[in-house]
């Protein structure tokens, strides 16, 4: 069994990975190893039994993934069998599905935590010194926040939950003005630091960016300049520094859209969670009707991508996926559409104590469209 699930393409193994499975498979597998762009996930909660060629074939494959900047992770699995397989060799092992989630498209918590405490600058707010992956700029400026310094709330005007000081030293700062680091010379834009090389006095750590993606990247930068070039202020070194305002965080999540679609070749690929993230930041800083009507409505085509894909997405996005789904349905006077995706959404994630903030919104949201619809027949 195997699907793609953000950006692993993940094999479940089903209890015993022998001999006679791998002669049996051996041909499909290696198609896979030498022809797709992902790195490979085994799923192996339900494995009881691998013998040694079997184990050795997964060892040289992950030897010849590691040539091409790409590698295999596992997941799950018994006592004695993740011991026989970290033993020979070390495979990068998450003890939970959830774990394995969390590495689909959020920094991992143990590189944040470092990041954090290296950083400069305040309470809450840091700062980060960067290099472009691309042009090797090494002055890019990327930011940080410490979320235990920080709680989300929802307010009226706006689809994303916004971050509010949680303690009284903390910066009280537009984040999402700062979210994406812009490299200047080329206009790499990414809200993942770590897609960059971060520089501390005490070490680097480099990017996590394949080196097919920084191709790709690099092949389309004439795109990537000419839009920024419709903004003439662009052109100044100080212009995406702080204090960023209203057009400067406009085209922050406009490059950052672009780069998003630059990243592979293939559209199948591309982050529609992403997409839809920096169209909502669009609508926030956009400064016409027009413009925010548009945003929205390329967040709606990206989310209905998105749904149909829903494998490529760990349960977190799922859950904030379904909840901008609603609410930008509800944008646009789709109370019907936005109905039927609530009750599938509270069919879906009811039961999962993690999606009670998201849900609660959009519950609240339909229910004060059905109440001004109400009103409205009287």
């Amino acid at each position: 069994m195997k699907q793609v699930r953000g950006p692993y393409m993940c094999y479940s193994v089903e209890k015993d990975f022998l001999t006679a499975h791998l002669i049996e498979q051996r041909t499909k597998l290696m198609e896979d190893v030498n022809n797709h762009e992902h790195d490979i996930a085994l799923d192996i909660r339900k494995l009881h039994n691998i013998d040694g060629l079997a184990l050795r074939f997964l060892v040289n494959t992950e030897e010849l993934l590691d040539q091409k900047g790409h590698h295999i992770v596992l997941v799950g699995g018994e006592p004695d069998i993740v011991t026989k397989l970290l033993t020979a060799h070390n495979f990068k092992h998450f003890a939970t599905m959830a774990d394995f989630e969390l590495e689909f498209h959020e920094i991992n918590p143990g590189l944040l935590k470092s990041i954090l405490k290296l950083a400069q600058g305040g309470v809450g707010f840091k700062m980060l010194q960067l290099e472009c992956p691309l042009c090797k700029f090494n002055e890019v400026t990327g930011f940080v926040i410490d979320e235990s310094c920080y709680q989300v709330q929802w307010t009226p005007r706006e689809i994303i939950p916004v971050w509010f000081p949680a303690k009284p030293d903390a910066e009280n700062i537009d984040y999402s003005a700062y979210r994406v680091a812009i490299c200047p010379e080329c206009f790499f834009a990414s809200t993942r630091p770590d897609y960059f090389s971060i520089h501390f006095p005490e070490g680097d750590i480099k990017t996590i960016l394949k080196p097919e993606q920084i191709t790709n990247l690099a092949i389309n930068g004439s795109a990537r300049k000419a839009l920024a070039n419709e903004v003439r202020e662009s052109s100044r070194a100080s212009f995406f520094q702080p204090p960023r305002d209203r057009q400067s965080a406009y085209l922050s999540w406009k490059l950052h859209e672009l780069c998003q679609k630059q990243l592979s070749t293939d559209r199948h690929f591309i982050d529609a969670f992403e997409i839809v993230l920096a169209n909502f930041m669009m609508c926030k800083y956009a400064t016409t009707e027009r413009l925010v009507g548009d945003h929205l409505h390329t967040a709606l085509a990206w989310l209905n991508n998105l749904m149909q894909n829903q494998t490529h997405y760990s349960t977190n996005r799922l859950i904030q996926a379904h909840t901008y789904y609603i609410s930008v349905l509800l944008a646009l006077d789709k109370l019907g559409e936005a109905q039927r995706g609530l009750a599938d959404f509270q069919n879906q994630y009811r039961d999962v104590p993690e999606a009670d903030f998201w849900l609660g919104r959009v519950e609240a949201l339909v229910n004060d469209a059905l109440e001004d619809l109400e009103k409205a027949q009287k």
